[in-house]
């Protein structure tokens, strides 16, 4: 895991696919993983994962983000073996938010989301190493459009978008309900 990009990208989307579920919702109904749309020139895009809000909207998570460089920062054995991977975990994260950014994944067809994609960081260290010594990376993401989050953070907006559809569904039973006495 620690030196291989894709196994870390599936590994990453195990932990949001578990945290989509201990917040309640429902793969296929509540949310989607690597569902296919168009871009404006006819391309297929498949983010990592929509989440599904009441009424059409979603929000777009994204957790392919490789850690390769975090993990050298916490096997360097001297400072300068430090300081290197730090520099290359912290570019990293930025070159992953300018791909993820170029992506567009909000103005997809058929989308109805936020101008900003979730970038999930599988390891809370690793963002909190970044937050800390380079905080300006967190503005820079958000100005193109990207949230850069962990399991601390996403976990309860997950359940935030959970209890929206648990008083969706109760709306929609009081309604068939109040249809169903009026037909009586």
């Amino acid at each position: 895991l620690k030196g291989d990009k894709k196994l870390q990208g599936t590994w990453g989307e195990q932990k949001v696919d578990l945290l989509l579920q201990q917040a309640g919702l429902r793969k296929d109904f509540e949310y989607t993983k690597e569902e296919n749309f168009k871009d404006d020139d006819g391309q297929n895009r498949r983010p990592d994962f929509v989440v599904k809000l009441p009424e059409g909207k979603h929000i777009i998570i994204d957790s392919k983000m490789s850690l390769v460089a975090y993990t050298q920062y916490v096997a360097a054995e001297t400072e300068g073996e430090r300081q290197t991977a730090l520099n290359a975990h912290l570019k990293a994260l930025r070159e992953h938010v300018n791909g993820l950014s170029d992506r567009r994944y909000p103005a997809l067809k058929g989308m109805d989301s936020p101008d900003f994609v979730f970038l999930f960081v599988g390891v809370e260290p690793a963002y909190l190493l970044a937050a800390e010594r380079d905080p300006a990376l967190f503005q820079y993401a958000y100005e193109k459009g990207i949230a850069i989050v962990t399991a601390t953070t996403l976990l309860p907006v997950l359940r935030v978008v959970a209890n929206l559809w648990v008083i969706q569904r109760q709306n929609q039973t009081t309604r068939e309900l109040a249809d169903q006495a009026a037909e009586d």
